[in-house]
Parts: structure tokens; sequence; C-alpha cells
């Protein structure tokens, strides 16, 4: 027996069958079944192996495929908030400067009530979701508020000149 399967090259693959199919090759057929269980013994390790690295192979990558599309989504709501924050800015300069129609200089008294307002105005606005995504975006959100603020004054003075 141990010779029909020597071409096999496993001595252990020839232990195994002999422990699986231990009387001798009646026929033709009974030899191919016993080289063919002696092969399947030999090989089914090999497939488990590999069958275990596919495995580990799909699942990083669909980990990498959702952490990229987590990543795209928190993206995508950073933009929306930094957005929407933008244009509430825009927004409430435009009404200040609609209310305050004289062209006089301001005081600075007057411009840090001005600002306060439109500060307020802002933080009335803007949801408090759209400023938690803003905290993930920049350091000190409240402080990035009042620069937007000063930001769109200056702008608004632009276009008036």
């Amino acid at each position: 027996m141990q010779d029909a399967l020597c071409f096999i090259g496993s001595a252990w693959a020839a232990e195994v069958a002999e422990a699986v199919a231990p009387a001798a090759a009646a026929t033709v057929g009974d030899a191919w079944n016993q080289i063919l269980t002696a092969a399947l013994v030999a090989i089914v390790p090999i497939i488990g192996t590999i069958g275990t690295y596919a495995v580990i192979l799909i699942r990083s990558w669909l980990k990498a495929k959702i952490a990229k599309i987590e990543n795209d989504e928190l993206r995508a709501a950073a933009d929306f908030a930094m957005l929407r924050l933008d244009r509430i800015v825009t927004n409430v300069v435009a009404e200040i400067k609609q209310t305050r129609a004289s062209g006089e200089p301001l005081t600075k008294e007057q411009a840090k009530a001005l600002l306060a307002k439109a500060y307020g105005m802002v933080k009335a606005q803007v949801t408090d979701d759209i400023m938690e995504i803003v905290k993930t975006v920049v350091k000190e959100p409240n402080r990035y508020v009042v620069t937007k603020i000063e930001a769109a004054v200056g702008a608004a003075k632009a276009e008036c000149k």
C-alpha cells in the first residue's frame, strides 16, 4: 500500500491512508479511492489555512471600506456644518448692516455692542448639532464664530466702497 502512495511524497499521507483504508486494494477502483482519500487528507489542512487567510483578508478589506465610508460621512457633515455656519454669519451681518443704514463710523463701544449682538444672533440660529460638528473641525468654535463675523463685516465694508 505504501508503494502505491509514494508518488504523493508524504510519509504522513501514506500513514493516514493506511489508517483510513488498511485493506489492500482488490481492484483498480479501490486503489484510486485510496489514493484520492490520501490526497484529500493531505490537502484539507492546506485548504483550511488558505481559507483562514482569505477570511482575514476579506475582513480587513471590509473594515477599511467601512472606515472610508464613515470618514466620508464625517467629512460631508463637517463641510455642511461649516457652510451652514458661514451662511448664517453672512446673513446676520447683512441684517445688522441693513438695520444700521447710516454711514457714520462706529465708536469702539458701538462696534463691540454690534459684534456681541451679531454673535448672539448667530448662536441663536446655529443648532447644537452643527456646533458639535464645528468643534471637530476647529479648536475654538466660539472664537471661530467671532472671526467669521469680523471677516463678513470686512467683506461687507469692501462691497460698499
